[in-house]
């Protein structure tokens, strides 16, 4: 028995001295929706192909001891990278129902660590987009330049913050 555990052994570690970068999105959610109509819930899903993973939700209600604050954070790896999109989109809810979302579509990049903002705006409350996402209370391709993200080390993912200024959705003219 022993025999056979030390060989086996040998080989599970020599596998995991073997480093290959991850490859994966950080989604970060943020919002500014104004007060006195907080938000209880922070939804985000998933569609990657034919399949819908999630969704995962975050309870942001201040009034409740178990809230999260915003930004909240999600991770997404993928260990087959093709040329099929990931879409994601982020909801905020309050006790009412659904108040705003935000989507982008975007590939995985091999062996890279990429950023994902997405901001819940105020002033898309109401705004119903056909095509795309509601970005600054407009209407705006959902579609990412990958190669335009901000790369992310798993170091740097309890410090990055995302712009103030701008968003990593770019509203056009």
């Amino acid at each position: 028995m022993d025999r056979l555990l030390l060989p086996l052994t040998a080989m599970l570690l020599g596998h995991g001295c073997v480093s290959t970068p991850r490859t994966e999105l950080v989604v970060f959610v943020e919002s500014d929706l104004a007060r006195p109509d907080p938000l209880s819930r922070v939804t985000i899903s998933v569609r990657h192909g034919e399949r819908e993973l999630g969704p995962f939700s975050d309870i942001v209600d201040p009034a409740r001891s178990d809230a999260r604050e915003l930004p909240i954070s999600l991770g997404l790896t993928n260990r087959t990278v093709g040329e099929d999109l990931i879409e994601i989109t982020a909801t905020a809810a309050n006790r009412d129902g659904d108040v705003v979302s935000q989507s982008a579509r975007v590939r995985f990049v091999p062996e890279r660590a990429r950023a994902i903002c997405l901001r819940l705006d105020d002033a898309c409350r109401g705004v119903v987009c056909a095509e795309g996402t509601c970005a600054a209370g407009r209407c705006i391709d959902a579609s990412l330049d990958v190669d335009a993200l901000p790369a992310i080390d798993a170091a740097g993912v309890d410090a990055f913050r995302c712009p103030q200024s701008s968003h990593t959705i770019e509203v056009g003219p």
